[in-house]
């Protein structure tokens, strides 16, 4: 069975949500894993070297973790556009029905004449 363009779009849009929830799922892991690590390596005073670098990592997971939002956020945002422009379009086709359908009404009407005594 075919599925229309707009379900297709749709279908596609809620795996891209799916698999960025998916990606910050994972990024919010090894970020917290990171914290942790970070804090095991200070109380042990490896090195200030070492310390850095795990806040370099922190800091970029962080900001991966923003861009995975930002990036679901505007997936929803698509996905709400397609869901207008579908409602658009369809009243758009109810109204050319409508006013196709009320012409041709008139179209008959005049046809018909009345009856005369």
């Amino acid at each position: 069975m075919r599925l229309g363009p707009i379900i297709e779009r749709t279908n596609r849009l809620h795996r891209s949500i799916a698999a960025m929830i998916e990606l910050r799922e994972y990024i919010q892991i090894h970020l917290a894993s990171m914290i942790q690590f970070q804090r095991r390596i200070r109380s042990l005073n490896l090195g200030r070297k070492i310390t850095e670098r795990l806040q370099d990592n922190i800091s970029l997971l962080e900001h991966y973790g923003l861009r995975a939002q930002t990036i679901k956020e505007q997936l929803r945002n698509l996905m709400s556009l397609v869901s207008h422009d579908q409602k658009v379009k369809n009243n758009t086709t109810m109204y050319m029905l409508i006013m196709n359908h009320r012409s041709s009404i008139l179209r008959t009407s005049r046809r018909i004449s009345p009856l005369q005594d």
